[in-house]
């Protein structure tokens, strides 16, 4: 399940609960909603109404201790509050939806999931080797979906609607590692990234990444990068992360054949 942090709101009182795989969680204050981002699960999503009293001020300071969670606005998009969803745009929520007409809590849960990883795909993108083909990118975003949902390669098939040896043809056709290997950098991207924030523990951050235990995840980095690590997790870098997957990646886009025509 997705937990969905709904800022108290009259005017969303009909979605206190959601269809699956969404869980709402009320919470009464902007505090307590940050305090509760510190710490959740990049799979959750926050949910902040127009009424709930929160300033866009307040809102930015949410959208930044969410980190990679990503903040929705709900907004009646009428004339009357374009300002306010301009300067929503501006303080960086993932997405705004339309309260105008109070959608049904079956389209707002598709209006939720397509902010679904969202930030961390964005996290991902930035860091990501440049010029790599629609189809690459469209099988990364879809490893980060599974990945921040604790899943494996299996879903990953599901995720993209084909079977497992199609995947892993398209991966070698895209240059692409197998999708088991993907997953891993993917997986170990998303822990180095939750470790960022110092009250998540290396355990936590561990296992919101699909990991057992932080003693997994601390083996797969010895893998990756040997004993340069020293004795933390932490003191690996998101950017030293990518660096390597990048590196993979290049390794892998000159051992692709041209075709000849």
């Amino acid at each position: 399940m997705r937990t969905v942090y709904l800022l108290s709101s009259p005017a969303l009182r009909s979605f206190f609960i959601l269809p699956a795989p969404f869980d709402v969680k009320l919470v009464g204050s902007a505090g307590k909603l940050r305090d509760l981002l510190g710490t959740a699960s990049p799979s959750s999503i926050a949910l902040v109404p127009f009424d709930s009293g929160c300033s866009v001020e307040c809102i930015r300071e949410i959208v930044t201790t969410a980190h990679l969670v990503p903040v929705v606005g709900a907004v009646p998009l009428t004339g009357a509050h374009t300002g306010y969803v301009r300067q929503l745009w501006r303080v960086g929520v993932s997405d705004i939806v339309d309260l105008e007409p109070i959608p049904s809590p079956e389209l707002l849960a598709a209006d939720l999931e397509l902010v679904h990883a969202r930030r961390f795909k964005q996290r991902l993108e930035g860091d990501i080797l440049p010029h790599l083909s629609q189809n690459a990118l469209t099988l990364i975003r879809a490893a980060a979906e599974v990945v921040v949902d604790g899943g494996n390669a299996t879903d990953l098939a599901r995720r993209v609607d084909a079977r497992e040896r199609t995947v892993l043809h398209w991966c070698a056709r895209e240059g692409l590692p197998k999708p088991r290997r993907l997953l891993v950098w993917i997986r170990v991207a998303l822990a180095v990234a939750l470790l960022e924030r110092p009250e998540r523990s290396i355990v936590v951050a561990a296992c919101e990444a699909g990991y057992s235990s932080d003693h997994p995840f601390r083996r797969v980095l010895r893998e990756l990068f040997g004993e340069e690590l020293g004795t933390s997790p932490r003191t690996l870098a998101f950017e030293r992360v990518m660096e390597s997957f990048n590196a993979e990646l290049r390794s892998r886009r000159v051992s692709i054949p041209v075709s000849r025509r």
